[in-house]
């Protein structure tokens, strides 16, 4: 089966976000918390404000927290949550 259509029948399964955790968990994966998770190589984050603290998160990983710090500023935006480093 195509990832795609993987990824399809999951959300048409997961009505929300605990049965799509359950759902993850049943295929293999493991889920864990947080606005933000960084394993390292991959860099993923779920919803649309999280997305900004995805790409201030990556500003703080590869130019230093002061920088981070700027772009919050700049952005008139503060992050929220955790970042999960796994």
């Amino acid at each position: 089966m195509a990832f795609d259509d993987e990824w399809a029948a999951l959300k048409s399964d997961a009505r929300d976000r605990q049965s799509a955790q359950m759902s993850l968990r049943a295929e293999g994966g493991h889920v864990v918390g947080g606005r933000v998770v960084d394993d390292g190589g991959l860099v993923t984050c779920g919803g649309v404000t999280s997305g900004i603290d995805l790409g201030i998160w990556l500003i703080e990983r590869f130019f230093g927290p002061d920088t981070a710090l700027f772009a919050e500023e700049v952005l008139e935006y503060q992050r929220r949550g955790i970042v999960n480093t796994a």
